[in-house]
């Protein structure tokens, strides 16, 4: 079994419990603050309500989808505009408080990887997967492995600031 977090929503942290094929066993969402010490507490909470639904050692480990770009060498989170959590070792304090082995990936890169293995893309080698909500990004999958460019963020389109129209006709400049 693994478990698998998506830390990217503004109110819940959403967690499931799966076996090695990517069958959903549980489901659990927890909402959350934006604060540091919350988002570890809660995360580690939700990994403790899923790991309890089988036996520990059935577990291989944990993985989390954030909103922000990852070291993946270093197992960090080296910038996140959404949300406090940048260069803060999450995984490594997860890992001690959970005594699961823990990974962090991009939201956009876990998603694409994902697609090549249990959604759309399983028959393709090569895909791009993107997403938008806050910012606009995108997973790049080539033959089979996430690409992820010279510095670690292939992908990374950005935040697009939009005018927002006022009721007097005049736009504000940022959104």
């Amino acid at each position: 079994f693994a478990i698998g977090i998506d830390l990217g929503d503004d109110y819940l942290i959403r967690g499931v419990l799966c076996d090695l094929c990517g069958n959903v066993v549980a489901r659990e969402d927890l909402e959350y603050e934006n604060d540091f010490e919350t988002i570890l507490k809660v995360l580690e909470e939700l990994i403790m309500l899923l790991a309890a639904k089988v036996a520990h050692e059935k577990i291989k480990g944990v993985g989390i989808a954030v909103s922000g770009i990852v070291d993946t060498e270093s197992n960090e989170i080296v910038n996140s505009s959404t949300l406090n959590i940048e260069k803060k070792q999450l995984a490594r304090r997860l890992a001690q408080r959970c005594q699961f082995d823990v990974f962090l990936e991009n939201r956009p890169n876990a998603a694409a990887l994902a697609e090549t293995q249990f959604g759309a893309g399983k028959n393709f080698r090569n895909l791009v997967y993107i997403t938008s909500g806050r910012g606009v990004g995108a997973g790049i999958v080539i033959n089979g492995k996430i690409f992820r460019g010279s510095f670690g963020t292939a992908g990374e389109i950005g935040e697009i600031k939009l005018p927002i129209l006022k009721e007097d006709g005049s736009f504000e400049r940022h959104c």
